[in-house]
């Protein structure tokens, strides 16, 4: 059995975005992490906390409910304040299209809020990357990244979805329930 490989970017909130092409396409500027140093340093949990908080405020159930399950991320991109704590997250997994985009979370404030939304405006560009948005994200997404019509959603995630519109679905998510959401990025064919 093969153990995933975790890989983190941290960015300076501070700090100028790398080259989101790049990073994606062959890891540069990723290090690899250890996912059990991660819990034994708590820095799990506390992102755990983070993706809690955040997500409690528009969505009363929770997809994750332990921070073990964020392990099934294996790429972390992340933005860190002046005392080094993160304060915007966004998590990708492997998958047969390429990386997915799986979470999007920030501390609440409007500097974390702008540099995550910034970020996946660049990085749902590169080609090989996609992810589901829902109707916040979407809005902030919209004519900056592409968004893939709806009539391919179901065969790109390899799920069940009933097709709403030109763009958007509606999808059957894990302890959450039914979702409309709409696939934007550019995964592989």
């Amino acid at each position: 059995m093969n153990t995933p490989r975790y890989e983190l970017l941290r960015i300076k909130i501070t700090d100028s975005d790398p080259d989101f092409h790049a990073a994606m396409i062959d890891g540069s500027g990723f290090v690899e992490f250890d996912d059990i140093d991660f819990e034994e340093t708590g820095e799990l949990q506390q992102r755990y906390e983070l993706y809690k908080e955040a997500y409690s405020r528009f969505e009363p159930k929770l997809f994750l409910k332990t921070p073990d399950e964020m392990l099934r991320y294996q790429r972390w991109v992340e933005y860190h304040n002046a005392a080094g704590e993160a304060v915007a997250v966004l998590c990708f997994k492997p998958h047969s299209r390429g990386w997915k985009l799986a979470l999007l979370f920030t501390d609440g404030e409007r500097s974390s809020k702008k540099r995550a939304i910034e970020c996946a405006r660049k990085i749902l560009n590169v080609e090989g990357v996609f992810g589901e948005l829902s109707d916040g994200l979407e809005e902030k997404i919209a004519g900056h990244s592409p968004f893939v019509p709806s009539k391919y959603a179901g065969d790109i995630l390899a799920k069940k979805v009933r097709v709403i519109d030109k763009y958007h679905y509606e999808r059957n998510l894990r302890n959450v329930g039914n979702k409309v959401k709409v696939l934007a990025g550019k995964p592989k064919r």
